[in-house]
């Protein structure tokens, strides 16, 4: 168990010896466990039989999502999580600038996964989304151009609105921009790789904003939010 686990059964949540608990290893499977020992330095569990619990969506949603900055891809990822994604891709595009490389990108990496795990442990999901390397839009984009998901690009330059799009799969690729939004040739280039254009509405929304409300209304109209 990883020691912030530990730590925060022990020392924030307080748990007694004889808690239940629910532990998830990211394969969709739960366990129960009880606490058999505690300190402030290690938890001990007795852990039962693992047992299938699926709450995945039967849409499979790929997030392309433009790098931000501060902290506003954390909130993104994290949400998406809760909106059920299974697929995330952070990329750069022309409106962004994104120098990390090496060790610190490593480190981010890694930052992004445990927000994600910990949004999967918050909503009660067992199996983690995957996570991408940081990579640019136009490679992102040729790498799904066979693929046989609907693939959509947020464009306000268009009048076709989310609902009107055919969604004749289960898998869905959405394309966000980051502040500032796509350049035409970003989304001319999306298009002539099979990406539908859409628009949300009549007002420009932030990039964070933007990617959940995509995913809320997927997930509304093809997936499983009621």
């Amino acid at each position: 168990m990883p020691d912030n686990i530990g730590h925060y059964m022990s020392r924030v949540l307080r748990l007694p010896i004889g808690a239940q608990v629910t532990l998830f290893t990211g394969d969709n499977h739960e366990y129960s466990a009880t606490i058999c020992e505690i300190s402030k330095k290690f938890v001990t569990l007795e852990v039962a039989q693992a047992r299938l619990v699926n709450r995945e969506s039967p849409l499979n949603v790929h997030l392309i999502q433009a790098v931000s900055k501060g902290d506003k891809l954390d909130w993104v990822f994290q949400k998406s999580v809760e909106l059920g994604v299974s697929h995330l891709i952070p990329v750069t595009t022309s409106r962004t600038s994104f120098s990390l490389s090496g060790a610190r990108l490593d480190k981010k990496i890694q930052h992004w996964q445990g927000v994600i795990s910990s949004a999967c442990e918050q909503c009660g999901r067992n199996k983690v989304p995957d996570i991408r390397p940081v990579e640019d839009v136009k490679k992102v984009i040729s790498e799904y151009k066979n693929h046989s998901a609907t693939k959509i690009v947020l464009n306000p330059l268009t009048t076709q609105s989310l609902r009107q799009i055919n969604v004749d799969t289960k898998e869905l690729v959405l394309l966000i921009g980051p502040e500032g939004g796509l350049s035409e040739e970003e989304i001319c280039f999306a298009e002539q790789n099979g990406f539908i254009s859409c628009v949300l509405g009549d007002r420009i929304l932030r990039t964070e904003t933007a990617a959940l409300t995509m995913l809320s209304l997927a997930q509304g109209f093809w997936g499983d939010l009621c």
